[in-house]
């Protein structure tokens, strides 16, 4: 079953890299069980929209039995607890560091967003603002930076409110500088244009706890 799917995307998909199979001791998954796994994780990606989604249908669950599902939900667990160890975040929603609460500011012209460093990189937080337009060089200089704000636009992320965006749910980046030009519409030093309350900046903030 694994085989024919990856000879089908490395034939018509040109956007992954690697492939992660999960296998089973004893009795092997049966086709239905196999399905509802699908569905679920791309229930779950969906939901956390750390990813995007490239389906041509979406899987539905397919009936199980209580005692089957119930199964597969154990199986499920184990694959979630796995999966992040391996780099793949995609099935889970975005967390602050344990014990890390503080919230950083970014300000434009008339316009305000807010977030928190992860283990990871940098959350923005649902309801945070962006600049409607960019500037012509960022799609020159920085062109991952603007071909992931138009992805995030196109799947509702950054959503349309006239004379700015508005982030719909909060949002992951893979760094600082990601989610301030993100907001931005621009090129952005991320360590210097985030804020905490107080005024200081993360950079102050890592270089003391670099210094302690």
């Amino acid at each position: 079953m694994v085989r024919p799917r990856l000879d089908s995307h490395y034939a018509n998909k040109e956007f992954w890299q690697q492939a992660i199979v999960f296998t089973t001791r004893g009795d092997p998954l049966n086709k239905a069980e196999v399905q509802y796994l699908e569905a679920r994780l791309v229930e779950l990606a969906a939901e956390y929209k750390r990813c995007r989604l490239d389906n041509a249908n979406t899987p539905q669950r397919p009936t199980l039995s209580e005692a089957d599902q119930a199964q597969v939900e154990g199986y499920l667990d184990e694959v979630l607890s796995l999966l992040p160890v391996l780099g793949v975040h995609a099935f889970e929603p975005t967390r602050a560091p344990s014990g890390v609460h503080r919230i950083y500011h970014w300000k434009g012209t008339e316009l305000s967003a807010r977030g928190y460093e992860t283990n990871s990189g940098f959350v923005v937080m649902k309801g945070s603002q962006a600049r409607k337009s960019v500037v012509p060089s960022m799609e020159k200089h920085v062109p991952s930076d603007y071909r992931n704000r138009q992805s995030l636009i196109a799947e509702g992320i950054l959503e349309d409110e006239g004379e700015h965006y508005r982030f719909s749910v909060d949002r992951e980046f893979s760094s600082p500088s990601q989610a301030a030009s993100c907001c931005a519409g621009r090129s952005s030093n991320g360590r210097v244009d985030w804020k905490d309350d107080g005024g200081l900046t993360l950079k102050e903030h890592q270089q003391r706890e670099a210094d302690a």
